[in-house]
């Protein structure tokens, strides 16, 4: 039984230090549509599909800190399509990153060092740099 213990625990280990592009990992991203809705801004959608913005989001998306989180304002959608065919749905705040899922679920979300990702996003919805 201890055996089993130590096993379920590394595999909980694994799931929880999971990053946010874990679904679709080592395929090719191709695409990134972004649907942005800011507040007292209007709703925008875009494509990045430039290789360097695709790899300024992804690199932006590594080696992020996570725990369980219950609530979500996201600002921002992402939509990531690879090569292979497969997508995979990212919701964006200045805070947090979450999945694609209902805000009120408890998912997991990552928390980034610094908003240089939300920046981005912003300056390419909408030409400039958030407030």
């Amino acid at each position: 039984m201890r055996l089993r213990d130590i096993t379920v625990a590394m595999l909980l280990a694994l799931v929880a230090c999971s990053q946010p592009l874990a679904p679709i990992a080592r395929q090719e991203i191709t695409k990134i549509t972004v649907e942005a809705h800011l507040k007292n801004r209007e709703k925008r959608i875009i494509e990045l599909t430039q290789p360097s913005d695709v790899r300024f989001v992804v690199d932006h998306l590594t080696n992020l800190t996570s725990h369980l989180y219950d609530h979500s304002l996201p600002e921002f959608e992402l939509r990531f399509v690879t090569k292979e065919g497969s997508s995979h749905w990212l919701r964006v705040g200045k805070t947090e990153i979450g999945p694609g899922a209902p805000a009120s679920a408890i998912n997991r979300h990552w928390f980034p060092k610094d908003s240089a990702l939300f920046d981005f996003l912003v300056e390419h919805t909408y030409g400039k740099p958030s407030p």
